[in-house]
C-alpha cells in the first residue's frame, strides 16, 4: 500500500510542475473590416512576441510611448484616415504597439492620449515602417 502511494506521488509531481508555468500570451486577432484591419498588444515580453509574430502581415506599425525614456503606454484613441478607405478606421489601442493592414497608399493617423492629440502621416507599401507617437510623462 505504501509503495503504491509513493509511486502515485512520484507520478503526480511532473503534472504539478507543468501547471506552475506562467501562461503564454495568445496571439491577438486582427480587428476591423476586410479593407482596414488592426491588431494591438505588446504588454510584457509574451505580448510583444505575439505582436511580432504578426508583423509580416502588416503594412505599418504604430508605437505609443510617454516621456524621454519612452515608457510604453496603452489606452490611446486612434483614427486612421485615407482616400483608400470608405470610412475612417477608429479603435482604442489596448497595448503600446498596433499593427495596421491597409490598402497601399497614404494615410493620416490621429492618436489621442489623456486629452492630448498627435497626428502623423504614414505610407503603406514597400515594407513595414514603425511610426512613433510620444507624449510627455504624466
Amino acid at each position: 500500500m505504501k509503495k503504491c502511494m509513493l509511486i502515485s506521488l512520484f507520478l503526480a509531481a511532473p503534472a504539478w510542475a507543468q501547471n506552475t508555468q506562467p501562461p503564454v500570451a495568445s496571439v491577438p486577432q486582427w480587428q476591423g473590416s476586410t479593407a482596414a484591419q488592426y491588431v494591438c498588444g505588446g504588454i510584457a515580453d509574451e505580448g510583444m512576441a505575439a505582436i511580432k509574430s504578426l508583423r509580416g502581415d502588416a503594412g505599418s506599425e504604430l508605437l505609443f510611448t510617454s516621456g524621454s525614456e519612452g515608457a510604453y503606454i496603452a489606452d490611446v484613441a486612434v483614427t486612421v484616415k485615407g482616400s483608400n478607405l470608405k470610412e475612417a478606421l477608429s479603435f482604442n489601442a489596448d497595448g503600446p504597439v498596433c499593427l495596421l493592414k491597409l490598402p497601399k497608399g497614404n494615410y493620416t493617423v490621429e492618436a489621442e492620449y489623456m486629452g492630448q492629440a498627435r497626428k502623423q502621416s504614414i505610407k503603406i507599401g514597400g515594407g513595414v515602417k514603425q511610426t512613433k507617437f510620444n507624449w510627455p510623462a504624466s
